[in-house]
């Protein structure tokens, strides 16, 4: 395997390498997983890539290099963000399936399907800057579960944090007109705030300056959100309905060897 760089989600180095343990240290029939050091010594050839600047995730070349996607710009605001370390771990067990003699599988539930449910680490990290009276909206990407923080970058001047139902105007709801979600907002002006919520889809953050307390300094505020929802986890082992090889050409092989 290539080394990590340096882009990738924190945990994926620890994802992969339990999986590459767990593989050397199972049994199967005829084939042995054992991790190498050099190219030279090498069956299959893991390299990383940024992102594929499409929906795919990684590729099998002539079964022997693996290339596997860290990221991708594919999120709802249009910006790279890195895949989380389970989504990277899917994709590798999919792809080494691909090298083992397995295509897509009919089963979406299971690992071969042609498609692999994707996560980003942090959907959402970017600084404002808001003078008084100013506001950002923020878009959740989907319906779901998402922890949000928020922080100023003035201990003396604070920001409100409001959690907007679906089609509820941030300029009208500011002006009394409008509903919010209470219990994921913020009742006073903060300097640090956090919380969870559940939304339907089309909810979004208002972040809002409604008071500079010290005159034409404006504050930066910053914004990152992640999904915690449920998390989709296919059935991990390959589907042998579509393993492309039958047992006499593997015994075959086999017996060319030993």
């Amino acid at each position: 395997m290539e080394p990590l760089p340096a882009y990738a989600s924190y945990d994926v180095a620890n994802e992969i390498n339990s999986l590459v343990s767990e593989l050397e240290n199972a049994q199967f029939e005829q084939l042995q997983f054992q991790r190498v050091y050099s190219p030279n010594d090498a069956d299959i050839y893991i390299a990383w890539i940024k992102d594929y600047g499409s929906h795919t995730l990684g590729e099998a070349i002539f079964k022997s290099h693996i290339k596997i996607g860290l990221g991708s710009a594919a999120n709802c605001y249009g910006e790279w963000g890195p895949l989380d370390a389970h989504t990277v771990l899917l994709i590798f067990v999919h792809e080494l399936g691909h090298s083992m003699g397995f295509g897509h599988s009919n089963d979406p539930n299971n690992i071969m399907y042609y498609q692999t449910p994707t996560r980003f680490s942090v959907d959402y990290d970017k600084s404002w800057t808001l003078d008084e009276g100013q506001l950002v909206d923020i878009p959740f990407c989907n319906a779901g579960t998402y922890s949000y923080s928020l922080s100023s970058n003035d201990s003396s001047n604070g920001f409100y944090a409001y959690v907007l139902p679906p089609n509820t105007d941030s300029t009208s709801f500011l002006a009394g007109s409008g509903n919010y979600y209470p219990s994921c907002s913020s009742t006073e002006s903060y300097v640090r705030f956090s919380s969870t919520c559940t939304v339907p889809t089309g909810s979004k953050l208002l972040v809002y300056n409604k008071d500079d307390i010290l005159e034409f300094n404006a504050i930066n505020v910053n914004v990152q959100i992640i999904d915690i929802g449920e998390r989709i986890t296919p059935n991990m082992e390959w589907d042998y309905n579509v393993f492309e090889y039958d047992e006499a050409f593997l015994d075959e092989v086999w017996n060319m060897y030993h």
